[in-house]
């Protein structure tokens, strides 16, 4: 059983640090939440994951096929290379640019290269309003188009493990619910490993198979499935707003 894991994995912004001990798992085949409100460091530890934050330690690795790849201190392309790909906060698609020249840019990784015209097939199967708006360029998408186009552009890399941070970010809870189940269906159709940064509680354990919660930097619980999340004091009060 493959698995992605990071241990005890600290991380600074010049003198501030802001993760302290985190540790979490995901195994192959699950979705996984990491549960916090703005500022907590959510997208710190998806930062240190991919490579982009260079002030982390501790560890993080892939156990696959019985053999342990550390990636702490790689570069971000070798990262995604290895199959794990981010969905950044905020998009970050390329705004000039026509939604499939967006989609195609996502193909760089060699091993997804030859799988170009099979992978745009299954983004629009998936997105039909990208396919419908495929020429459009992507400054001009709503909200909920451009989210759908960078989850998109994601899987154009051929991932194994496809982080997303903040799905639900600026979106109308219509879009937000279309946006989910989108999601669900990824880990089945295509045999994904997810590890979903949220907010919205309640939209994320409709998807989730467990789930964390980080507070201050701390992973404060750890829930084994969705009905221990759901009974969690920290989530009836700072989630559902029941104290």
């Amino acid at each position: 059983m493959n698995k992605l894991v990071v241990n005890n994995l600290k991380a600074s912004y010049q003198s501030v640090q802001v993760l302290h001990d985190v540790s979490l798992t995901l195994h192959e085949g699950e979705t996984v939440i990491l549960l916090g409100t703005n500022g907590n460091g959510k997208s710190t530890v998806m930062k240190c994951i991919m490579g982009m934050l260079k002030s982390c330690s501790g560890e993080i690795y892939l156990e696959r096929d019985g053999q342990r790849i550390d990636l702490l201190g790689k570069k971000t392309h070798d990262i995604v290379n290895m199959g794990i790909t981010l969905v950044p906060e905020g998009r970050r698609l390329f705004p000039y640019l026509t939604v499939k020249e967006n989609l195609v840019l996502g193909s760089y990784p060699h091993h997804a290269r030859g799988d170009v015209d099979e992978n745009l097939d299954y983004c629009y199967e998936i997105f039909p309003r990208l396919k419908e708006r495929h020429r459009q360029i992507s400054n001009t998408l709503s909200g909920g188009e451009r989210q759908m186009l960078a989850i998109a552009r994601s899987l154009m890399s051929k991932p194994e493990i496809l982080l997303i941070d903040e799905a639900s970010m600026g979106l109308a809870p219509v879009i937000v619910r279309d946006v989910m189940v989108q999601i669900g269906r990824l880990k089945d159709q295509r045999k994904l490993s997810i590890l979903l940064t949220e907010q919205n509680f309640n939209q994320a354990i409709k998807i989730a198979d467990r789930g964390y919660i980080i507070v201050h930097g701390s992973i404060s619980y750890e829930g084994k499935n969705k009905d221990e999340l759901m009974g969690n004091d920290l989530v009836k009060k700072i989630f559902l707003g029941i104290e």
